[in-house]
């Protein structure tokens, strides 16, 4: 009698042991299975969304005032110093003066892709100043373009220099950036934006010959639109 109970303790001991073994095998495998239902699922859901739109290569640094396209590089603006360094200075009157920029623009694209484009003049000196400028809608080519362009000053830029004047301030140091972004052929991709910036250079203002004092003039905040032109072709 003692050995049956013995025996029937022993069965139930490895009953229970067998139980929690292959119970937790089988906890841990419903487990397993339920993770890579979840993976091949989301792998499946990234599978059906739209690849991200991204055709815009290298958009390096751009060259204000001087053509560095030719061999020597073509001076197209002076160059003067402000503090210790030099650049290329752009003499401002009227308002009506061209900034000359010389910019490369890349594509990976085998075909034209259709960009928009907006611009900002930022007053590296004295600070504080951002301003809209150019935008607007243009192409680009498959490889890489070296592109001049003649940017209209914004008004906006010209009342900042005119009211840098008043208060003694004839000479600023700004720089260009910029960013360009793919439009989608099919309308519904997620599209990467390409930024740039353009080398530092001087506004430097001359009062027009008119026979009449700087005024001062009152400046729109930095969320004003700007005033200048809109370009079909996205100026740097």
């Amino acid at each position: 009698m003692a050995m049956d109970k013995i025996e029937t303790t022993k069965e139930w001991f490895g009953r229970r042991v067998f139980n929690s073994t292959f119970g937790n095998l089988d906890r841990i495998t419903v487990l397993f299975l339920f993770m890579m239902m979840i993976g091949v699922g989301l792998y499946g859901y990234r599978d059906l969304q739209p690849k991200a739109y991204d055709p815009l290569g290298n958009y390096p640094e751009q060259s204000v005032g001087v053509n560095p396209w030719t061999t020597p590089p073509t001076f197209v603006l002076p160059f003067t110093t402000f503090g210790i360094e030099s650049y290329a200075t752009l003499i401002v009157s009227t308002g009506l003066e061209l900034l000359p920029v010389f910019g490369t623009k890349c594509t990976n694209s085998d075909t034209v892709v259709q960009v928009s484009g907006e611009q900002q003049w930022v007053l590296v000196e004295p600070k504080g100043t951002n301003i809209p400028g150019n935008k607007g809608q243009g192409t680009r080519q498959p490889g890489c373009q070296n592109i001049p362009f003649m940017n209209p000053i914004p008004g906006d830029v010209l009342l900042r220099i005119q009211q840098l004047a008043a208060s003694g301030v004839t000479t600023s140091l700004w720089h260009l950036t910029g960013a360009e972004t793919p439009i989608s052929p099919t309308g519904d991709q997620f599209t990467v934006t390409k930024y740039y910036h353009s080398t530092d250079f001087i506004i430097k203002y001359v009062v027009p010959d008119t026979g009449k004092a700087v005024s001062n003039p009152t400046l729109p905040n930095d969320t004003t639109t700007s005033t200048s032109t809109t370009s079909t072709v996205p100026a740097p």
